[in-house]
């Protein structure tokens, strides 16, 4: 086994258990430690058409080793064509899988991009990709920004600050569901909470709602001025809205927050973060 990456030698057995034996024998042969750049490029391609798109179950075994490095891993899950291309990502030395998977970026279809985006925190190097995961954020294909930034164990474990403030806003230009994000309370900031109250006033002045769930990310740099706004909402806009503003101000220590708590005890939301991002998907799909 792949002492770097013990994931390797486990997903090589499953994907050639669920794959049909011609198509397993072709793949086996391909996984090469220092491949050819034209020969991993062309197998990369090559596996969508080789290797079924529907979802398959990994051994728990294999499952355990992959929730390791991403506690949300089964929330994002593949399809077996991507556990195909991963497996050969996998397979490429780490002293060469930098330059062949950077390159191969610039080319990849949307589907590709997007088990590329899935697949980089897996690998054993893979803080040696911050740059592509940070130039990535720029696209506006939806899936492509998901594939980057829900689910994800890479953002929180590799992002600098501005990055993931750089992460997090666009979720919110994009009107993303934040609770997907991992590790938005670890990241609270000052600088994003000053971004994120000048932005509110921005959108409030052009007669604009904004994203309910961005009044989790403020708590602990909250100040008198963004209490005031907060305690103005509580009792207007949307239910949602509302109910975002309400479980703010019961979730912070600021005084003025506590003293609006004590006063509305009966207003103070039952339901957790995750709840309402869900409540708000769920209203946005309607």
């Amino acid at each position: 086994m792949d002492q770097q990456n013990p994931i390797l030698d486990n997903l090589k057995q499953d994907c050639l258990n669920l794959l049909d034996e011609n198509t397993g024998n072709w793949l086996a042969s391909k996984l090469s430690g220092n491949p050819e750049p034209s020969a991993f490029y062309l197998t990369f391609g090559l596996i969508g058409r080789k290797a079924p798109s529907t979802q398959v179950d990994l051994s728990p075994e294999t499952q355990s080793l992959f929730e390791e490095i991403n506690p949300d891993f089964k929330s994002e899950p593949f399809s077996l064509d991507e556990y195909c291309r991963l497996l050969l990502m996998l397979s490429a030395e780490p002293e060469s899988n930098h330059a062949l998977i950077s390159t191969m970026i610039g080319s990849a279809d949307r589907k590709e991009l997007v088990t590329i985006f899935k697949s980089v925190q897996y690998l054993s190097n893979a803080a040696d990709f911050k740059m592509e995961m940070i130039d990535g954020l720029r696209t506006n294909m939806i899936d492509v920004f998901d594939a980057i930034s829900r689910y994800q164990s890479f953002p929180v474990r590799f992002f600098h600050q501005d990055a993931w403030n750089q992460m997090v806003l666009k979720a919110i230009f994009m009107e993303r569901p934040l609770y997907k994000i991992q590790g938005l309370d670890k990241n609270r900031n000052q600088k994003l909470t000053d971004t994120l109250h000048d932005f509110v006033h921005e959108r409030w002045s052009a007669g604009r709602n904004v994203h309910p769930e961005l009044w989790r990310l403020i708590l602990g740099f909250e100040n008198d001025r963004l209490v005031a706004d907060m305690v103005g909402l509580s009792g207007s806009g949307s239910e949602l809205d509302q109910l975002a503003v309400r479980k703010a101000l019961f979730d912070s220590e600021h005084s003025a927050a506590k003293q609006w708590c004590s006063e509305n005890a009966g207003l103070k939301p039952e339901q957790s973060w995750s709840e309402i991002g869900e409540m708000l998907e769920a209203a946005q799909s309607n």
